[in-house]
């Protein structure tokens, strides 16, 4: 941590770490930093505030009362300093850092970062603790009348004028190679080289890099390869995110601490910028010209090792159906030319996919590299990694981690994320977490954000009404006297919401579990709960909501419930779907709707379903669509309809509907899922469907088990659905039905689920009218009504779907437009009986003026007496209890009564009763919204 400070920086945090020993103090705060700081007298920063505020040790000490005078205390205490530094030992400091102070380095880190300086003096430690306010500097500063603008004019003065990248150099040399001397050597290359690379070497003296920990095997392999006489050249083989990037990074790093064997000390990788050297080529061959110049440069150079990420880009090919690839011939011959030469070394990254189709095939390439297969990190190296990795991010976001969250991270990137490696995802989610608390954290409440909205919108109507002078003053007194009202309401919201701004800005903000969660939540489209427990309550109560919605079908049901509890519990396997059933049964009966249901219980979001028309794939070649079209037809790039919606929903429900109709090779993927849970896609992605259901619906069977019944009106449940399974064998592969969970038969549905399923409708059709502010009231009768034209045992519910449409909403849709205005309105609709259609009616409207009453503004004074005459205040209400006190319970049934009571009037009675108190003011607030007022 500290190989970034200077000297002066390191001495300021050694006089902390003795100052913190010396008080007996568990942990290195800001109060012992700061004193570091002043003890360095010929210093400028300390030199500025001694000279123009007499801000000095000694007085610092005496105020805090905690100085003895030591003559050798401070000769001492430098040669230890020196011993320190030189030994390299200045990492394993046995006093810790308190969280504040910690947070200041972080600061100073982002300070260094911000003016491009190579190491952390002073200014930047004082910086850092000023940027997180830290109250004791902030106490001194006042008690020696310190001029804050003034101090940070000199400041950024004395940081501006020191030159960047040479800015504090260590004198005990911690980076043993002196960077001028490094970029003396390069620039005396003639070759353009240094301006056409990117220096990895360089980087790593400049601590560009961060440790990398899990590849140094990789590392050393790799070193190992280029130590050969022969095959000397490594190719990083593996998937875009793992690393390959890292572990020359990794390679450059232990080059610069001269961790390596000593034919490579002294080695400069280098990796070309190939759009740079096509810039502004004017003339035909211009291009090859400075390759071949490039190229020839690096190989004269024994030290010069080049980096060719993504290699297949340079070896190329001749045939112009491989997109992205330099196709031009001559190119190809010079690059191939000078890299299968003997004496060149490089090293190569690219994909698993490129390397097997344009370097494995090369017998001539592929006998003078050797590969390094890169494999994805396991948890544990993960987690050592992102332990490490976390303080860039703290800096960063001047955020906290807590060690649960990593863990939190680590688990959840690897259940739901599969199309990234670790440490990629998991470093993904912490940053997203990171940047999610810091919103919160600035963010207007939304009670605050509203009153505001809501007085700009009052002040607006007070200027026209003076302007044009349309209302009575009464209405205007009532006005003023709400806006005056809501103006002390947002008065006392923003003092609140200040004062919690300011505590939250003098803590440390921390990253915790449900901030991940909640980012995860986000990233899925798909809430997470909180705990296994509510998540094993909310799948043992599945049948008792799902048959809320679903009638007639309670074995379907029952036996849904079954294997997604089994899946749940983790006895299905962990690299399958988490189910896979198939729906059979006649047409409306509920399979899709019961899917449909799943998917809003499940994941809490009905449109967590990916829905696949299996008509749609009934020819053979309809087949690519799903996984994409191969190399070389129309559509390659665009992807497959059911990997793509996979991979943009990985955690939903996919339905195939009516999958008797595709084409036989579907089944021969649909197998590929079923088994090992992943599907890979024309582009050699591989899709996981391991936190999706696989759901199937036919109506294979249905109409032999008509025809049975009406042989045999006898039959049982049992006897019909074993009719459907023999059918469902006789047409899919025994292989293919082995893979499903379970087959379930959906029955017939009768007269009376029917009737059942027409309330359901009713109900959602009264929703959608309440939305509209017009109530609908559907008597018995019309529901029998509606059932009786709409039952039809061969077709299920889709017939009284229609007859609802028929004779209750194409009515009431002609009403509409032939009353115009409808808001606040009540209609009936009422059936007589053997009638041909329903007799709708408009009962009271609400809207008319003549019937309006005009309600006053606010709570009358003799409303507010009745209420507490009722309750008998005499003494304080007991509010802060659990059980509702009596008070509660007339208040709410004042509000009961009273249903077109504003939100701003019940506001004003609870400013009332609370008396000022905010502790009780927001209690009642609580039984508002637990009550929806």
């Amino acid at each position: 941590m500290f190989r970034n400070y200077n000297e002066a920086a390191l001495r300021c945090i050694l006089y902390a770490q003795e100052e913190a020993t010396y008080t007996k103090k568990k942990h290195i705060g800001a109060l012992e930093i700061i004193i570091g700081i002043l003890k360095q007298v010929d210093e400028p920063l300390p030199r500025f505030l001694r000279r123009n505020y007499k801000f000095t040790i000694q007085k610092v000490e005496k105020l805090l009362n905690a100085y003895r005078t030591d003559c050798d205390r401070g000769s001492i205490f430098l040669e230890k300093v020196k011993i320190i530094i030189s030994t390299d030992l200045v990492k394993n400091f046995v006093t810790k850092f308190s969280v504040f102070s910690e947070f200041s380095l972080y600061a100073a880190e982002a300070e260094r970062k911000r003016f491009g300086h190579r190491k952390i003096g002073l200014e930047h430690l004082f910086l850092g603790l000023l940027q997180r306010k830290n109250p004791e500097l902030l106490n001194f500063l006042q008690i020696f009348n310190v001029n804050e603008k003034a101090l940070k004019e000199f400041i950024f003065e004395e940081m501006i004028d020191m030159p960047t990248g040479e800015i504090l150099v260590n004198p005990h040399k911690l980076v043993e190679i002196n960077l001028k001397y490094f970029d003396q050597v390069m620039g005396e290359i003639n070759s353009p080289l240094p301006s056409m690379s990117e220096n990895y070497t360089r980087l790593a003296y400049t601590e560009h890099f961060n440790n990398i920990m899990g590849r140094q095997a990789e590392v050393d392999e790799m070193m190992e390869i280029l130590l050969k006489k022969h095959n000397n050249c490594p190719i990083l083989v593996g998937p875009k995110g793992i690393g390959k990037n890292s572990v020359v990074q990794s390679f450059a790093n232990q080059i610069a601490l001269k961790e390596v064997p000593d034919l490579l000390k002294g080695k400069i990788i280098l990796r070309p910028d190939l759009n740079f050297l096509q810039a502004n080529c004017r003339t035909r061959g211009e291009y090859e010209s400075r390759l071949r110049s490039y190229l020839a440069d690096s190989r004269a150079d024994t030290n010069i090792l080049l980096y060719l990420a993504s290699i297949e880009r340079m070896i190329g090919t001749n045939d112009s159906s491989y997109e992205g690839l330099i196709s031009d011939m001559s190119t190809s011959l010079i690059l191939r030319t000078i890299l299968l030469h003997e004496t060149f070394c490089f090293i190569g990254s690219t994909t698993k996919r490129n390397f097997n189709q344009y370097i494995k095939r090369d017998t001539e390439f592929r006998n003078s590299i050797r590969p390094i297969y890169l494999n994805e990190l396991s948890v544990k190296a993960t987690y050592q990694i992102l332990k490490t990795l976390k303080y860039p991010y703290q800096s960063f976001h001047l955020v906290e981690f807590s060690p649960s969250s990593i863990f939190t991270a680590i688990e959840y990137s690897q259940k739901f994320i599969k199309n990234k490696y670790f440490p990629t995802k998991a470093l993904e989610i912490l940053d997203e977490a990171a940047a999610y608390v810091k919103f919160k954290k600035s963010k207007v409440p939304a009670a605050l954000k509203k009153l505001i909205d809501e007085k700009i919108y009052l002040t607006t109507i007070l200027k026209k009404e003076y302007n044009n002078n349309l209302l009575s003053k009464n209405y205007l007194v009532n006005l003023k006297r709400k806006l005056q009202l809501i103006t002390s309401r947002i008065r006392v919201l923003k003092n609140s919401y200040f004062k919690e701004k300011n505590k939250k800005a003098e803590n440390i903000e921390w990253v915790t579990d449900s901030d991940i969660r909640e980012v995860m939540s986000r990233l899925l489209d798909t809430p997470l709960t909180n705990s296994d427990s509510d998540d094993s309550a909310k799948f043992l109560k599945m049948e008792e909501i799902i048959h809320t919605k679903i009638i007639g079908q309670e074995t379907a049901v029952e036996a849904v419930s079954r294997a997604i509890r089994r899946a749940r519990v983790g006895f299905s396997g962990q690299k399958r779907p988490i189910a896979s059933f198939i729906f059979a049964g006649p047409t409306g009966v509920g399979k899709t709707e019961l899917t449909k249901v799943l998917s809003e219980y499940m994941f809490d979001n009905s449109k967590s379903m990916i829905r696949l028309d299996m008509s749609e794939y009934m020819e053979k070649h309809t087949i690519a669509k799903l996984i994409g079209s191969p190399p070389g037809y129309i559509g390659h790039n665009e992807g497959g309809q059911l990997t793509e919606a996979v991979s943009a929903k990985p955690y939903s429900i996919v339905l195939f509907d009516e999958v008797e109709k595709a084409h036989p090779e579907v089944f021969n993927l649909l197998l590929q899922i079923l088994d090992d849970g992943r599907l890979t896609d024309s582009q050699g992605q591989i899709v996981s469907f391991v936190n999706t259901v696989i759901i199937l619906t036919t109506n294979l069977g249905a109409k032999e088990a008509d025809l049975q019944k009406s042989k045999n009106t006898n039959l049982t449940v049992e006897q019909i659905e074993k009719v459907v399974k023999k059918q469902l064998r006789g047409f899919f592969k025994p292989e293919f039905i082995n893979r499903i969970d379970e087959i379930i038969v959906f029955r017939s549905l009768t007269y009376k689920d029917l009737s059942k399923i027409c309330y359901l409708m009713v109900k959602e059709l009264k929703k959608s009218f309440l939305e509209q502010k017009v109530i609908l009231k559907v008597d018995a009768a019309s529901h029998t009504f509606l059932t009786k034209h709409g039952f039809d045992p061969v077709y299920g519910a889709r017939p009284l779907r229609r007859s609802i449409t028929r004779y209750l909403i194409d009515p009431l849709s002609e009403l509409f437009l032939g009353n115009g205005e409808m808001k606040n309105a009540k209609i009936v609709v009422s059936a007589l009986p053997n009638a041909k259609k329903l007799n709708i009616s408009v009962e009271t409207t609400i809207n008319n003026r003549e019937t309006k009453k005009k309600k006053p503004l606010g709570f009358k004074p003799k409303i507010i007496k009745r209420f507490f005459k009722k309750c008998n205040t005499s003494k304080k209400p007991n509010i802060y209890s659990n059980k509702q006190s009596p008070l509660i319970i007339r208040l709410l049934t004042l509000l009961r009564s009273n249903l077109k009571t504003t939100r701003l009037e019940k506001e004003i009675l609870i400013d009332f009763l609370s008396q000022k108190d905010l502790a009780n003011q927001i209690n009642i607030k609580k039984y508002f919204d637990y009550y929806n007022y």
